[in-house]
């Protein structure tokens, strides 16, 4: 991992308009889109070491599947690439393996995957397959279960709830969040409050695990005593809101089966939808570049750079022309794939917020619009950026402690701050 460093080399001023590409290496929202985790290998073999490399092979080969499904729809699974192992061995970034374990014929361990963002994109784009690779913000799932007149959410049993907390839900772009069930979350919401869709308890829960949003997820067991067959139905709500049904699905299983026995299935189908809807709602549309100009408000320097910070981390956005910049307001043209909807979402999910009155469109970051802060920023954390990503040729970076002429021997120009102007 390499972190990107608030400290860079001057981008030299190119004519009157400076052009940022975006960086290559911009980082994803939530985790990293083109690692894979998780992946359980397991081989058999004359010995340890060829055990180990056999293991370490097909765990690669069944991570770089599971990669290409975590960024396509599921529609489109049927028609994956499949490359050689040769193929896929050159993709691969880096690897990791944890909970080791052998004996003289056997490897067993835990394997994580990062593959080199640029190939795989050539590839999917090569088999003319849409993908996405922007994460979601956290989204808090509160599982209910529904069962006659009770609804249980914290109270044991609940289900619905354990096959929600056992469902391997970290492999998508979507990070849902499924509370366990502490004491701060029993006070924070209860069955009933979470059913009614009450604001304040929604956000209290969510806001105590880093989410933007909630999810109730309703399971009603059912059981036809004529046929022996049990059903679920299964309702998924955003924040609870009645009229806000996303999903409601009945799962019918075997006579003579269990409807417990039917949960997993039915969360993994909610799961799998959520996720689907999401990366629909997100695929990169190479085939229709855009451009939208923005008027960006300013409170001097720090602001700008923290504006332009999340910006970068934007797959949408490709590259940004600063028109012009000075203490109070930056007017910016965005180079974007996709249209203003798509871009609305990506910007709000890096906390811009992006509007129009008039005609005028005005880029701002969320807690700033929201007025809570006196119009001040709040600085970024240190990004985490994957190395080797060439998606886009890199460039100097805007600012540095110690300017140096860049690269291509561009004359040093004067820092940032000396140029804008009152």
């Amino acid at each position: 991992m390499v972190t990107r460093s608030a400290a860079a080399r001057i981008l030299a001023w190119l004519g009157p308009v400076l052009l940022i590409p975006v960086l290559a290496g911009a980082p994803a929202l939530a985790g990293e889109p083109f690692t894979v985790t998780a992946v359980a290998i397991d081989a058999t073999a004359e010995d340890a070491m060829v055990a180990k490399a056999s293991a370490l092979a097909e765990g690669k080969a069944r991570a770089f599947r599971r990669l290409l499904e975590k960024l396509t729809l599921e529609r489109h699974w049927a028609r994956l690439p499949r490359p050689t192992a040769v193929a896929i061995e050159d993709m691969v970034q880096g690897f990791e393996v944890a909970d080791e374990r052998r004996s003289q014929l056997r490897y067993l361990a835990d394997l994580t995957v990062r593959f080199k963002p640029e190939p795989v994109r050539a590839l999917l784009r090569g088999a003319r397959i849409p993908f996405a690779e922007t994460a979601s913000a956290p989204i808090v799932v509160l599982p209910i279960f529904q069962y006659g007149s009770a609804a249980r959410l914290w109270d044991d049993p609940n289900p619905w709830r354990d096959a929600w907390l056992g469902f391997e839900i970290r492999h998508g772009l979507v990070d849902l969040v499924i509370p366990i069930g502490e004491l701060s979350d029993v006070v924070a919401i209860d069955a009933l409050q979470a059913l009614a869709g009450e604001p304040a308890p929604l956000r209290r829960i969510a806001e105590r695990h880093g989410a933007d949003s909630t999810l109730v997820a309703t399971a009603r067991p059912n059981f036809d005593l004529a046929t022996g067959v049990p059903s679920v139905t299964v309702t998924l709500r955003r924040g609870g809101a009645e009229t806000e049904v996303l999903f409601s699905e009945r799962i019918t299983g075997a006579a003579g089966s269990s409807a417990a026995g039917l949960l997993p299935e039915a969360v993994a189908q909610v799961a799998r939808r959520i996720d689907d809807d999401w990366k629909a709602q997100n695929l990169l549309a190479f085939d229709r570049p855009a451009e939208i100009v923005v008027v960006v408000p300013l409170d001097g320097l720090e602001s700008w750079l923290q504006v332009r910070r999340r910006l970068e981390r934007l797959r949408q956005v490709r590259s940004i022309e600063v028109i012009s910049l000075s203490r109070q307001e930056g007017r910016l043209r965005l180079h974007y794939l996709g249209d203003e909807p798509r871009l609305t979402t990506a910007l709000a999910l890096t906390h811009l917020t992006l509007s129009e009155v008039d005609g005028r469109w005005t880029l701002r970051p969320a807690i700033l619009a929201a007025g809570t802060d006196g119009g001040k920023d709040v600085a970024a954390p240190d990004i985490a950026v994957p190395a080797g990503d060439p998606a886009l040729p890199p460039l100097p970076a805007l600012l540095s402690d110690d300017p140096v002429a860049a690269e291509n021997d561009v004359p040093v120009k004067p820092g940032l701050d000396e140029l804008l102007v009152e």
